[in-house]
């Protein structure tokens, strides 16, 4: 058992997803489903480094908008980026980080907010197969694996 929060979306009647959770949908609907994201890939839509931040936070600090599909439907999110490779299509996964930015350098007190959250980092091919397998199962990431040294003399 974790204690790690989920990174969690909310899908709606309609069957659009929204991230962050909200009570009411676009349609002004209640969320009919919560979706746990950190356990999926993501897909670098755009992605900047910020240079200037605020106290306590990194320097520089990369950015990205990811996308993640579930379900034929698509939900991006925002967030740090770890490490220094990054591209525009690259695969990513959250990765929880239990300090976003030092707490202790804002003008806040530290237990007035939480400052833990998800950074994304890029999942080279070994990982995405250790990903595929954890969702998949075991005996199908086989046969892929089989097939793709085969086919393409990959592995």
């Amino acid at each position: 058992m974790t204690d790690e929060p989920g990174l969690i979306a909310a899908r709606y009647a309609s069957g659009e997803i929204t991230y962050p959770k909200h009570s009411r949908g676009p349609e002004g609907t209640e969320p009919v489903d919560e979706i746990d994201l950190s356990n999926r890939t993501a897909t670098v839509i755009t992605w900047t480094e910020a240079m200037a931040t605020p106290p306590g936070v990194r320097q520089p600090n990369r950015l990205a908008i990811v996308e993640f599909e579930v379900d034929q439907h698509s939900v991006r999110v925002i967030g740090q980026v770890s490490g220094t490779e990054i591209e525009i299509d690259a695969t990513v996964r959250a990765v929880y980080c239990p300090e976003l930015r030092d707490p202790s350098a804002g003008i806040r007190e530290s237990a007035s907010q939480s400052w833990d959250g998800y950074r994304f980092e890029v999942v080279d091919d070994w990982l995405l197969l250790v990903v595929l397998a954890s969702v998949i199962g075991r005996s199908v990431l086989l046969m892929t694996v089989v097939l793709l040294n085969r086919v393409f003399d990959w592995v």
